[in-house]
C-alpha cells in the first residue's frame, strides 16, 4: 500500500518495543511516520504536545554526549515527560542486559519506558525480554527511528515514498534497517557496497513482497538515476565507495544526500556534497527528532490528537 492512500489512526501500538522493523508492517510504519509529520506540524505553530504528561522515560546511554542522547531528552520534553538519563560504561551496560530484575523493579519506582543507546541494537532487543514496558532502540547510526527519519526526509522531498528510487551505500548487514524501511514503504532501493556488504540472496527474496531490491558493486551503476543516495556512518569501505560530487552526477536530477550524521568528509562523503545543495542531511537530523517522539507517543504515551 501507497503511504498517500493509507489513513492513518495515529494509535494501535501502544505497549509495543521498538528496536527492529522486522515485526512492524508497512501500516504500523506508516503510523510512526504520520505521527512524525503531525508532531513535527504542532510544534510548528507552537501548539503544546502532552503525550507523555505524566510519564518517566529512562534513557540508557553508552554515551554521555550524543546527538541521539539529545535528541531523546529533548523529545520527552517536549511531550511534557520526565527523561532520566543512565550514562553506563561498556561491562556496566553487559551487566545491565544480564540483571532479569532491573527492569520490572524500576517499573515498580514509576518508569514506563526505556531508550536504550548503545553500540549494538541487540541491546535493547535483550533489555526488552525483561522487560513490563517498552524497550526503544535510539542508535544514532543503525537503529530503528534513524531509519524512519531517513525515510520521512524522503516523503517530505518527494510527496511519497511508492517508487521513490534509493541508493544506499554502506555496509547492508551491519545497517539493515535502512533497508527494512525503504523496502517496507514501497521504495525501490539499490544497496551498494563490496560483496561481503551487500544483502544476501535471502534478504533480497524476502523483499519482494513490498518493492524491488537490488544489489551492486559499482556505486556508478547504483546510483545512476536514484531520487535519495543514502550512505551509512562509520564503515570505511574504500576509495570506491566514497561518495563524491561526480558520483551524484548520475542519479536523478531532484535527488538528495542522507546521512546519519556526524558524517567523515575523508572517507563516506566530501565536503562538496555534504554541504552542497543537495545535500538533506540537517533536514533528516531534525526529523530523528520528530520520529523518536512519535515512537514515544504512540508506544508508551496518551493518544495523539489529529
Amino acid at each position: 500500500m501507497d503511504i498517500n492512500s493509507y489513513t492513518p489512526k495515529y494509535g494501535g501500538l501502544h505497549g509495543r518495543s521498538l528496536y527492529s522493523l522486522e515485526g512492524y508492517s508497512p501500516e504500523e510504519i506508516y503510523e510512526i511516520l504520520y505521527a512524525a509529520r503531525l508532531l513535527k506540524m504542532k510544534q510548528q505553530v507552537g501548539e503544546r504536545q502532552t503525550s507523555l504528561l505524566g510519564k518517566e522515560v529512562l534513557l540508557v546511554t553508552k554515551n554521555y554526549f550524543s546527538s541521539a542522547r539529545i535528541a531523546f531528552e529533548i523529545a520527552v520534553k517536549q511531550l511534557c515527560g520526565t527523561a532520566i538519563t543512565l550514562p553506563l560504561a561498556g561491562t556496566q551496560i553487559e551487566a545491565l542486559v544480564e540483571d532479569a530484575d532491573f527492569l520490572p523493579a524500576i517499573e515498580r519506582y514509576g518508569v514506563d519506558g526505556i531508550v536504550v543507546n548503545t553500540e549494538d541494537w541487540r541491546d535493547a532487543k535483550l533489555l526488552s525480554s525483561n522487560a513490563p514496558f517498552p524497550v526503544i532502540g535510539a542508535h544514532g547510526h543503525t537503529g530503528p527511528c534513524l531509519a524512519l527519519a531517513a525515510i520521512l526526509t524522503c516523503w517530505e522531498k518527494f510527496g511519497k515514498l511508492k517508487d521513490v528510487s534509493i541508493g544506499i551505500v554502506g555496509n547492508m548487514r551491519a545497517h539493515n534497517f535502512i533497508l527494512q524501511a525503504a523496502v517496507k514503504c514501497g521504495m525501490k532501493v539499490n544497496a551498494i557496497g563490496p560483496e561481503n556488504c551487500l544483502p544476501t540472496d535471502d534478504d533480497v527474496a524476502s523483499s519482494a513482497i513490498y518493492a524491488t531490491l537490488k544489489t551492486f558493486e559499482d556505486p556508478y551503476l547504483g546510483l545512476k538515476d536514484c531520487n535519495a543516495v543514502f550512505v551509512t556512518a562509520g564503515d570505511d569501505l574504500g576509495e570506491e565507495y566514497f561518495v563524491t560530487e561526480d558520483v551524484l552526477d548520475v542519479t536523478a536530477p531532484n535527488s538528495v544526500f542522507l546521512h546519519p550524521l556526524p558524517v567523515n568528509r575523508l572517507t563516506e562523503a566530501e565536503s562538496a556534497v555534504c554541504d552542497g545543495p543537495r545535500s538533506a542531511m540537517l533536514d533528516m537530523a531534525e526529523n530523528l527528532l520528530h520520529v523518536e517522539k512519535a515512537a514515544l507517543a504512540l508506544l508508551l504515551g496518551k493518544p495523539i490528537n489529529s
